[in-house]
């Protein structure tokens, strides 16, 4: 049994009932290559046979040169799990139960397995079924920006006067991997750059690997990500950071779906002030 966390914190619990042996391990580091913050401590218990009970535990600390803990708040740790693990085998499960079921799992652990991969591929299966069938649903019930160059232009023109940019050119032209990098984007958006995400859509509607670019009358060049579905009047005045609306461009999974009230929806007409409040203006990153 084990618990694991993003910033290396794993508590790990387990046994070895033919050597009469339960052990528990306990590890805070935050870097996975370095042992300067390691704090770790692991405890032994050994099975008293004749009692069903355990004994008490034997305890090693490590600590590293800058550790996240002190040996004192280690042991200090040590002790809230060491009441645990005792009050878990004096009330909950025994030491020969756990004996049982440890010959259990070792009997049948092929079978218990194939049968959760099993269980594990279905619901995966299903999972992916539900997720193309949400999103097929929420593409036909939503609308599709499909504008020419001239209307992208006029939005763009527009979402510029909105913000207070005086235009002096757009431009079109491809985005290399080292020019997106140079490019900053909101991070409460979702937006792919150098994904063909937000780039111009080409006859049929697909992105294309062209971006517009606008360039100010004071020779700022700001890069353009166009939508691929768009958000309501409602919604959009709704964000404390209405300036900088973050454009939907693609579904990754269906917990990132708007509710389709926050959308225009497929059988409705936009505004041209919810089609350029959709288009997002990004700048280049400040060194």
């Amino acid at each position: 049994m084990s618990q694991d966390s993003d910033d290396l914190f794993v508590v790990r619990f387990g046994g070895d009932f033919s050597k009469h042996k339960i052990r528990l391990s306990y590890s805070n580091n935050d870097d996975d290559f370095s042992k300067q913050p390691r704090a770790e401590f692991s405890s032994t218990y050994l099975i008293n046979a004749g009692t069903n009970s355990l004994g008490a535990a034997h305890t090693s600390y490590e600590v590293g040169s800058k550790p996240l803990e002190s040996k004192a708040s280690l042991k200090r740790e040590q002790q809230q799990y060491d009441s645990a693990v005792h009050w878990i085998f004096k009330h909950v499960l025994s030491v020969k139960d756990a004996k049982q079921l440890q010959v259990y799992l070792k009997k049948h652990a092929k079978s218990l397995y194939q049968k959760q991969e099993k269980a594990d591929k279905a619901r995966s299966h299903s999972q992916r079924i539900s997720n193309r069938t949400f999103k097929k649903r929420f593409l036909k019930a939503t609308y599709k920006p499909k504008y020419t160059d001239n209307q992208w232009r006029a939005f763009i023109k527009q979402r510029a006067e909105f913000l207070n940019l005086s235009v002096a050119k757009i431009t079109k032209s491809t985005l290399s991997d080292d020019e997106s990098l140079e490019y900053d984007y909101d991070y409460t958006s979702t937006i792919s750059v150098g994904y063909y995400q937000g780039a111009i859509p080409n006859s049929e509607g697909y992105q294309s690997d062209q971006y517009y670019f606008m360039t100010t009358q004071d020779g700022q060049k700001y890069l353009i990500l166009l939508p691929l579905r768009l958000y309501n009047q409602k919604d959009l005045k709704k964000w404390h950071y209405y300036k900088k609306m973050p454009t939907f461009y693609y579904l990754p999974a269906p917990v990132s779906y708007p509710k389709l009230s926050s959308m225009v929806l497929a059988n409705e007409t936009p505004s041209s002030f919810v089609v350029s409040n959709n288009i997002n203006v990004v700048a280049k990153e400040k060194e």
